[in-house]
């Protein structure tokens, strides 16, 4: 003998409020991680607009004095990220070339810095 067991759908409705509930709390932990976060992305140019590969780029926080290096891509293009949120200095060098620094680059929550 075949015993038939009837599953019964259960109300959407019912459903609605664990899972919202669940939700929520499953996405708290990530909002909170990014709350004083953000990233200094650029591209190395010299005078000419040409991309200048390779180039040592340095980030510096204004009231820590922490420091972060990165080296550019070939095409010029680095990315600091992620990274505290704060006033920046972000310098650049190359062999042959003057060094820059573009002081006063504020990161918010959440923001991306574009530096020329």
């Amino acid at each position: 003998m075949i015993k038939t067991i009837a599953l019964l759908p259960i109300p959407i409705h019912k459903l609605s409020l664990p899972f919202f509930v669940l939700l929520i709390f499953s996405l708290v932990p990530r909002c909170v991680g990014q709350i004083d976060q953000g990233s200094i992305v650029g591209t190395v140019l010299d005078a000419t607009g040409a991309a200048i590969p390779n180039a040592k780029v340095m980030l510096t926080n204004e009231q820590t004095g922490f420091t972060l290096e990165r080296t550019a891509h070939g095409s010029g293009w680095y990315a600091f990220t992620p990274i505290k949120i704060g006033a920046y200095t972000v310098t650049a060098s190359s062999e042959g070339f003057r060094s820059f620094a573009q002081r006063g680059v504020n990161v918010t929550a959440g923001s991306r810095v574009d530096v020329p």
